[in-house]
Protein backbone atom coordinates (compact mmCIF):
# COMPACT_ATOMS: atom_id res chain seq x y z
CA UNK A 1 0.00 0.00 0.00
CA UNK A 2 1.41 3.27 -0.86
CA UNK A 3 0.58 6.79 0.80
CA UNK A 4 -0.69 9.24 -1.65
CA UNK A 5 1.33 12.34 -1.67
CA UNK A 6 0.45 15.26 -0.01
CA UNK A 7 2.82 17.81 -2.05
CA UNK A 8 4.79 18.33 0.93
CA UNK A 9 8.72 19.41 0.86
CA UNK A 10 10.86 18.76 3.36
CA UNK A 11 14.49 20.24 4.28
CA UNK A 12 17.30 18.01 5.05
CA UNK A 13 20.69 18.64 6.19
CA UNK A 14 23.86 17.16 7.23
CA UNK A 15 24.38 17.98 11.13
CA UNK A 16 28.68 16.96 10.11
CA UNK A 17 28.87 19.82 7.36
CA UNK A 18 26.33 22.52 8.12
CA UNK A 19 26.32 23.77 4.73
CA UNK A 20 24.79 20.80 2.90
CA UNK A 21 21.16 21.49 2.77
CA UNK A 22 18.77 20.92 0.28
CA UNK A 23 14.98 20.18 0.06
CA UNK A 24 13.57 16.70 -0.34
CA UNK A 25 10.06 15.74 -1.32
CA UNK A 26 9.87 12.40 0.10
CA UNK A 27 9.87 11.95 3.81
CA UNK A 28 10.46 8.29 3.90
CA UNK A 29 13.46 8.27 1.37
CA UNK A 30 14.97 10.99 3.67
CA UNK A 31 14.89 9.48 6.62
CA UNK A 32 15.85 5.98 4.97
CA UNK A 33 19.21 7.90 3.63
CA UNK A 34 19.78 9.32 7.32
CA UNK A 35 19.53 5.83 8.60
CA UNK A 36 21.79 4.44 6.00
CA UNK A 37 24.46 6.73 6.40
CA UNK A 38 24.43 6.66 10.33
CA UNK A 39 24.67 2.78 10.29
CA UNK A 40 27.56 3.08 7.66
CA UNK A 41 29.35 4.85 10.23
CA UNK A 42 28.55 2.96 12.96
CA UNK A 43 29.50 0.04 10.70
CA UNK A 44 32.84 1.65 9.76
CA UNK A 45 33.60 2.56 13.67
CA UNK A 46 33.14 -0.88 14.73
CA UNK A 47 35.24 -2.64 11.70
CA UNK A 48 37.77 0.15 9.89
CA UNK A 49 38.60 -2.22 7.78
CA UNK A 50 35.20 -2.08 5.97
CA UNK A 51 36.23 1.54 5.13
CA UNK A 52 39.64 0.29 3.51
CA UNK A 53 37.59 -1.87 1.12
CA UNK A 54 37.58 -0.50 -2.55
CA UNK A 55 33.49 -0.56 -3.29
CA UNK A 56 32.04 -3.97 -2.65
CA UNK A 57 35.47 -5.80 -2.18
CA UNK A 58 35.36 -9.02 -0.58
CA UNK A 59 38.44 -8.98 2.54
CA UNK A 60 40.95 -11.15 1.42
CA UNK A 61 43.05 -13.58 3.85
CA UNK A 62 46.58 -12.77 2.25
CA UNK A 63 46.03 -9.19 2.40
CA UNK A 64 48.88 -7.20 3.97
CA UNK A 65 48.07 -5.29 6.82
CA UNK A 66 50.65 -3.27 8.84
CA UNK A 67 50.43 -1.09 11.53
CA UNK A 68 52.38 1.96 12.64
CA UNK A 69 52.10 4.50 15.89
CA UNK A 70 54.36 7.80 16.36
CA UNK A 71 54.58 8.73 19.61
CA UNK A 72 56.12 12.51 20.39
CA UNK A 73 56.54 13.97 23.96
CA UNK A 74 54.06 16.33 24.68
CA UNK A 75 52.13 15.49 21.90
CA UNK A 76 48.95 12.90 21.65
CA UNK A 77 50.00 9.80 19.90
CA UNK A 78 48.97 9.03 16.03
CA UNK A 79 48.90 5.46 14.19
CA UNK A 80 49.23 4.76 10.20
CA UNK A 81 47.64 2.30 9.10
CA UNK A 82 48.56 0.58 5.18
CA UNK A 83 46.05 -2.34 4.04
CA UNK A 84 47.31 -3.51 0.88
CA UNK A 85 45.64 -6.50 -1.50
CA UNK A 86 47.82 -7.40 -4.03
CA UNK A 87 45.41 -9.66 -5.64
CA UNK A 88 43.39 -6.98 -6.19
CA UNK A 89 45.33 -4.04 -6.45
CA UNK A 90 44.23 -1.89 -3.16
CA UNK A 91 46.40 0.13 -0.95
CA UNK A 92 44.27 1.36 1.54
CA UNK A 93 45.67 3.73 4.66
CA UNK A 94 44.03 5.22 8.07
CA UNK A 95 45.71 7.83 10.40
CA UNK A 96 44.37 9.44 12.98
CA UNK A 97 45.09 9.55 16.85
CA UNK A 98 45.67 6.89 18.70
CA UNK A 99 41.88 5.35 19.87
CA UNK A 100 39.80 7.05 17.01
CA UNK A 101 38.69 5.62 13.78
CA UNK A 102 41.06 7.62 12.10
CA UNK A 103 40.58 8.77 8.35
CA UNK A 104 40.48 6.52 5.33
CA UNK A 105 41.92 6.50 1.91
CA UNK A 106 41.99 3.75 -0.49
CA UNK A 107 43.47 3.33 -4.03
CA UNK A 108 43.21 1.00 -6.81
CA UNK A 109 45.58 0.50 -9.64
CA UNK A 110 45.28 -0.64 -12.33
CA UNK A 111 48.65 -2.88 -12.76
CA UNK A 112 49.94 -4.90 -9.40
CA UNK A 113 53.46 -3.52 -9.66
CA UNK A 114 52.44 0.29 -9.27
CA UNK A 115 49.91 -1.09 -5.90
CA UNK A 116 53.34 -2.83 -4.56
CA UNK A 117 55.46 0.13 -5.54
CA UNK A 118 52.94 2.52 -3.19
CA UNK A 119 52.78 0.53 -0.71
CA UNK A 120 56.38 0.39 -0.25
CA UNK A 121 57.23 4.25 -0.59
CA UNK A 122 54.35 4.81 1.50
CA UNK A 123 55.95 2.70 4.18
CA UNK A 124 59.25 4.31 3.90
CA UNK A 125 58.08 8.01 3.98
CA UNK A 126 56.36 7.34 7.20
CA UNK A 127 59.23 5.69 8.94
CA UNK A 128 61.13 8.40 7.94
CA UNK A 129 58.65 10.78 9.74
CA UNK A 130 59.42 8.70 12.96
CA UNK A 131 56.70 6.42 12.55
CA UNK A 132 57.74 3.07 14.21
CA UNK A 133 55.90 -0.29 13.37
CA UNK A 134 53.98 -2.34 15.75
CA UNK A 135 52.41 -4.78 13.67
CA UNK A 136 52.62 -8.18 15.70
CA UNK A 137 55.54 -10.47 13.31
CA UNK A 138 52.37 -12.28 12.39
CA UNK A 139 51.04 -10.33 10.54
CA UNK A 140 54.09 -9.36 8.62
CA UNK A 141 54.43 -10.17 4.89
CA UNK A 142 57.91 -11.42 5.63
CA UNK A 143 57.19 -13.85 8.42
CA UNK A 144 55.82 -17.42 8.25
Amino acid sequence: MTTPDDGRVFTHTDYDAPGDFWWEKSLSWMLATRFLSDFAGVVEAAAPVVAQLYHGQRLNPDAERRHFELRRKGKPARFWELFHDPANSVVSTREGKVGAVGAVETRRYDDPARAVGKAAKLIARKEKAGYRETTPASGRPDTP
